[in-house]
């Protein structure tokens, strides 16, 4: 179905397809037989060398050099000022939320929310690569 990747994108429909398939998988297995579907588990080690690095690999391939390397500056510029105002922008947000009392008799306190901002303002790869592919 192409014309749900206009709309969708295409990690999207990988998730849910992904959900699905081991839905119905545990469906058909059901409970008293979870050993029998033990072999689809797999933990970081696993991940981490020997699914990742083809990821990587097949992004860097396709990527266009030249154009990569024209706009380096701004990528880096963009990716540190980008990721530092938006962890300072999160972490005064969420300050300011518990001065405010948002927070209740929860008591956070300016590094925790600051680190916590850091976690998540972190960019997505998956989302970059995309763009990247889409521009050309």
């Amino acid at each position: 179905m192409p014309f749900i990747k206009d709309w969708l994108p295409e990690s999207c429909c990988l998730i849910a397809l992904g959900c699905a398939i081991g839905g119905f998988i545990r469906f058909v297995a059901g409970n008293e037989s979870a050993q029998a579907v033990r072999f689809l588990e797999f933990d970081s080690k696993v991940f981490f060398f020997f699914l990742l690095p083809p990821i990587i690999l097949e992004a860097a391939y396709d990527l266009n050099d030249k154009a990569f390397v024209n706009n380096l500056g701004t990528i880096i510029l963009y990716a540190v000022v980008g990721t530092v105002l938006n962890i300072f922008i999160i972490g005064g947000g969420l300050i300011l939320c518990g001065w405010l009392g948002f927070f209740g008799t929860f008591g956070i306190h300016a590094l925790d929310t600051l680190i916590f901002a850091s976690l998540i303002a972190a960019v997505d790869p998956v989302a970059v690569l995309a763009i990247f592919k889409e521009v050309g």
